[in-house]
């Protein structure tokens, strides 16, 4: 099977299915006693102590999943008995970014088989009912070259393009379909998109997500270019869910590139409508005409419709309101309301006790729902009963079973959660159920859930846990889309201030500026001021040092984290607080090249870090130690540091820290001279800032990577890094990239070139090492220049930087240079 025709209700993909739904531990008992030799279904049953009808069942099973062979009848013991034997060698189950390849190996390579099971399905969305309507829209849809649907919630967007989907898949043209979640990724959309190819573009479109060293907008293009010839539609429904602006990029390019896209949202999308031929659909409410034909469809058995009509008048022609209305009447639970509002009480009221709580507490969850998540937040039922309520519900249309649990529907959604007794106390469940599934992605609905608990005290100490670990793991975007939706919703002056405080944090997109931190940190400040909240002063205060010390505002970082200390004092936090500012302010000494200095403050806060029992900053703190004695002229006893902590890094799995970590010993390896180890470890770098999301960090790492290439002779690897960094909005390296294009002039000749590059750094470095360094690259081409003269003025200049900063092994080094 090609993976362009990977549908759910394939040959292929059905046995793949069937054969993954027969691997239960009495089958593959079956299996190994026939591997020996054919045996009859009396002789397996009396080895396995079952019943022979029992086992003749699951060897017809087998026989039809082709892992066992019909042997046929023979006489044997004056009985004729029907031998099974074993077809297959071997059955190898490999694990694909996007799907399970499940290999049959027989002793005959002809006869072995690879069957494909997509764990990504790209499948229109399929609707029982008969599709009313919209022929108008169709139309558009035939004849645009790219659309977008949007329209207000229920209003039929899904129901109308997966029915105009159908209609072309059975003339043969191939739809790729997708629903956008707010954790969707890039790299996530990419891998799902690869089940379009098959071969080599598959492979190397793979590769190229697999691969850290890619860039993100290497990948949008590579994603793109292998799309160029598929001949098909694509359809992305629950656009305004979408967080990563690099999809919104793809999405943008592929309109671009004139591929036959639909996209589908609640909102406007402002930056798609823009773009050249593409059509907008404002789906509205039915017409008469097409409200009758609808619930003629839905209630077939209803002869005169008149009161039904009259009765459903108050929706107003709306999709989702008039499919509850006649899943009502169908369940005879709505009579002759007056309003929208006063059908879904009527549903509700027409619900049983049991289903009407399961409902109510579906209602509560932002994604779908599990049944354990069911079961924590409703102690009462058990697994059975509730399974047997949520198929009802799922039967009366009420609630549907999508890829992630349960949802309720969206026009009950807020009746549902309107008929809770008691939210909050719900709320706390829910919290508590994420909090013990201990996943980083459930931390945001922890987060959410406790606010919305109402118990703000264990909100904001749930708030203050999880920060950390949704930063470092690079979910930063979603925890800011997910405070800008609580914020409205939350009325504790206190609580929203802690809100605005993590808002602030998470701030470090490119689209958004260091204003609106320092504007947030203030508001949050204010309001921790006028609440008398010491805490949040003390934290507040913290960030804003941090913020202004990264803004190059020494004088005011410095007041701050005098500020910090003295709002710490007066809470339970003054030792965490103080091992941050000290780590903070080593941090400051560090950047002004105070080495000394820098060396013991860090040392104090990695010993007050581990008092604490903050693993992270502790190794943070090391990873420090063994960067400055990079800086200092001894690569050796940083390396030594680093294999001291290498395990402990490893073992916490934390991004920050393996970003640190990496970078340290990509400049270790590169001052010993050891290139291809440095590229090694700055490859591990880039890994690691990628999934972080955070540009600056990405930056940083492509920019060494490039001048490493071009240092090792990989001229087009590096032109193309130093390309891919320049496409990078926050670029706070443009010094590294000068000696990149320095380096990449050396490796082809182009000395006086490099030259200008390397003077150029010069203006650029501030600080005395990286001047050295150009300095040292300067000297070097000015002897290969033959100018002697010259190159003994930088290589003094350099040893006279390396003096300063106390590298004396770097200024013994450059001072060999001298002619």
């Amino acid at each position: 099977m090609k993976a362009t025709e990977a549908k759910t209700n394939q040959p292929e993909t059905r046995k793949a299915f069937a054969l993954l739904s027969l691997l239960d531990e009495t089958n593959l008992k079956l299996l190994l006693m026939l591997r020996t030799s054919p045996l009859c279904t009396r002789e397996l049953a009396k080895k396995l102590g079952m019943a022979e009808p029992h086992v003749s069942q699951r060897i017809r099973a087998l026989v039809g999943a082709g892992l066992v062979r019909d042997e046929g009848w023979v006489r044997l013991g004056g009985r004729n008995l029907k031998l099974y034997s074993l077809k297959v060698r071997s059955l190898k189950l490999d694990f694909q970014p996007e799907r399970l390849a499940l290999t049959l190996e027989s002793a005959l390579p002809k006869e072995s088989v690879t069957l494909s099971y997509p764990l990504m399905r790209m499948d229109p969305p399929k609707f029982l009912f008969k599709f009313i309507g919209r022929s108008e829209q169709k139309k558009i849809l035939n004849r645009a070259k790219s659309a977008v649907v949007w329209g207000i919630a229920g209003v039929g967007k899904t129901t109308l393009v997966a029915s105009w989907s159908a209609q072309l898949r059975k003339k043969g043209t191939k739809v790729f379909w997708h629903t956008i979640k707010t954790s969707d990724s890039l790299a996530l959309v990419c891998t799902k998109l690869a089940q379009l190819f098959s071969g080599s573009k598959r492979t190397e479109l793979l590769k190229a997500i697999e691969s850290f060293s890619t860039q993100q907008e290497e990948l949008i293009f590579k994603t793109v270019e292998s799309l160029k010839d598929f001949k098909g539609v694509f359809v992305f429904d629950d656009y305004q869910n979408c967080s990563d602006q690099n999809l919104r990029k793809l999405l943008r390019e592929l309109f671009a590139y004139g591929l036959k896209l639909i996209v589908c949202s609640r909102t406007r999308p402002e930056e798609l409508v823009a773009l050249n031929r593409v059509s907008v659909i404002e789906l509205g409410a039915f017409n008469k005409k097409e409200v009758f034909e609808f619930i003629r469809s839905r209630l077939p058995e209803y002869k005169d419709l008149s009161a039904l009509l009259s009765a459903c008048s108050p929706l107003k022609g709306h999709p989702l309101a008039l499919e509850v209305f006649c899943n009502s009447v169908r369940h005879k639970a709505v009579s002759r309301p007056s309003s929208l509002e006063e059908i879904l009480e009527e549903v509700l009221d027409s619900l049983s006790p049991d289903e009407k709580l399961v409902l109510s507490c579906v209602s509560l969850f932002r994604r779908g729902v599990e049944l354990d998540a069911i079961k924590h937040t409703l102690p009462r039922l058990t697994s059975e009963p509730l399974r047997k309520v949520l198929r009802s519900l799922e039967n009366k249309g009420f609630v549907k079973r999508m890829e992630d649990g349960f949802v309720v529907h969206e026009l009950l959604k807020q009746t549902g959660y309107g008929n809770l007794e008691n939210p909050a106390l719900l709320h706390r469940k829910v919290a508590e159920w994420y909090s013990n599934a201990q996943e980083p992605a459930y931390a945001l609905e922890e987060i959410y859930h406790a606010f919305l608990s109402q118990d703000y005290g264990n909100a904001i100490e749930t708030l203050v846990k999880n920060i950390p670990k949704l930063l470092d793991f690079g979910f930063w975007p979603s925890l800011y889309t997910t405070l800008d939706e609580l914020l409205p919703k939350v009325s504790d002056d206190k609580a929203k201030a802690w809100l605005e405080y993590a808002k602030a944090l998470c701030a470090q997109d490119p689209s958004l500026t260091g204003k609106e931190t320092l504007s947030l940190l203030k508001q949050a400040l204010v309001a921790a001021e006028r609440n008398g909240d010491f805490r949040l002063q003390a934290r507040a205060h913290l960030a804003l040092a941090q913020a202004f010390q990264d803004f190059g505002e020494i004088k005011s970082a410095k007041e701050h984290y005098a500020l910090s200390l003295k709002a710490a004092q007066r809470t339970q936090e003054y030792e965490s607080i103080r091992a941050n500012a000290l780590q903070s302010l080593a941090e400051l000494e560090l950047a002004q090249e105070n080495y000394t200095k820098a060396l013991k403050a860090y040392t104090t806060a990695e010993r007050l870090q581990t008092k604490l029992g903050n693993e992270r900053n502790a190794l943070l703190a090391r990873c420090r130690i063994a960067l400055i004695n990079c800086y200092i002229g001894q690569p050796e006893t940083s390396l030594v540091i680093l294999d001291e902590i290498r395990e402990r890094v490893s073992a916490l799995s934390n991004l920050t820290l393996k970003i640190s970590w990496h970078m340290c010993a990509t400049f270790a390896f590169y001052a010993l001279g050891r290139l291809e180890d440095a590229l090694s470890e700055n490859a591990k770098w880039v890994q690691a800032a990628k999934f972080s999301r955070y540009p600056g960090f990405l930056s940083e790492a492509q920019a060494f990577r490039a001048f490493l290439l071009a240092l090792y002779g990989r001229t087009k690897q590096s032109k193309k890094c130093v390309s891919e960094v320049k496409k990078i909005k926050k670029l706070d390296n443009a010094g590294i990239v000068e000696m990149a294009k320095g380096a990449l002039c050396v490796a082809k000749g182009e000395y006086k070139d490099a030259l200008k590059h390397y003077e150029k750094c010069l203006e650029i470095f501030k600080d005395k090492f990286h001047q050295a360094l150009c300095n040292a690259l300067i000297a070097k081409l000015y002897l290969k220049l033959g100018n002697n003269e010259l190159a003994s003025a930088y290589a003094l200049n350099c040893a006279s930087l390396f003096e300063k900063i106390g590298a004396k092994r770097y200024a013994l080094e450059v001072q060999t240079l001298i002619p």
